[in-house]
């Protein structure tokens, strides 16, 4: 699955790619998870493609600040 992160990007792997995956898909139930990392910001992030074709970026974990 995926692709390789940009700068400052790193791969999830274990437990915690299963958690992040696992999160990404019950906010989006049917998409496919293109890879998990960390952001450069520590972010945990989840790559995917919804059902219907749209690809996003779900961030797991705290928010950066000022995004709502």
């Amino acid at each position: 699955p995926g692709g390789k992160g940009g700068a400052g990007e790193t791969e999830l792997t274990g437990e915690t790619a299963e958690k992040v995956t696992a999160a990404a898909l019950a906010e989006y139930p049917g998409a496919t998870v293109e890879r998990v990392e960390t952001d450069s910001e520590g972010v945990y992030e989840a790559h995917i493609v919804t059902a219907d074709g749209t690809p996003v970026i779900v961030a797991v974990g705290e928010r950066r600040e000022g995004n709502s």
